[in-house]
């Protein structure tokens, strides 16, 4: 009888034991089902971020793209004299032709 009391006590420990390795292995289900979830959200969050990036890096290199030709435009301006520029380089020279005649 004293056996038969220590078998069923030691099948309870083990039993115990057995349900504590079962929630032990339902918890860590849990936990890597919820980790497989938020990496899923992560790699779409990296995406996303990555798209904006490449539209922000898209936007920018047209806006140098942009400005290179404005100052292409404003450094050709700046080597052809304007008509005032010309007209006022006439004037001095015409006003130095004049001083030396006089």
């Amino acid at each position: 009888a004293e056996t038969f009391k220590i078998t069923i006590q030691t099948l309870k420990t083990q039993l115990e034991e057995g349900e504590h390795l079962i929630e032990d292995q339902q918890q860590r289900l849990k936990q890597e089902s919820e980790l497989k979830l938020r990496l899923g959200q992560e790699i779409q969050n990296k995406d996303s971020f990555n798209e904006d990036l490449q539209t922000q890096i898209r936007d920018l290199e047209k806006i140098n793209h942009d400005l290179s030709e404005q100052l292409e435009t404003f450094n050709s301006r700046k080597n052809t004299p304007e008509p005032d520029d010309e007209l006022s380089e006439e004037l001095e020279a015409f006003t130095y032709q004049l001083v030396e005649e006089a």
